[in-house]
């Protein structure tokens, strides 16, 4: 399996750990998350994400069907 980059890796290790902060801080000062249907969970979905400066610049969030 292909190794993550470093802001991404971070990103699931703060998810998994559910720490609020650790989540925010792995975004730079303008990064954001595009979400297909952020209400709830809504089924299977496929993350991509661009990395910039050390940092996540945008996390998509997509249907996986």
């Amino acid at each position: 399996m292909a190794s993550l980059p470093s802001p991404v890796q971070e990103f699931v290790e703060v998810v998994n750990a559910h720490d609020e902060e650790g989540f925010l801080a792995t975004f730079g000062d303008s990064g954001v998350v595009a979400d297909w249907r952020s209400t709830h969970a809504n089924g299977l979905s496929e993350f991509t994400f661009d990395v910039e400066d050390g940092s996540i610049r945008k996390m998509t969030i997509r249907s996986a069907h």
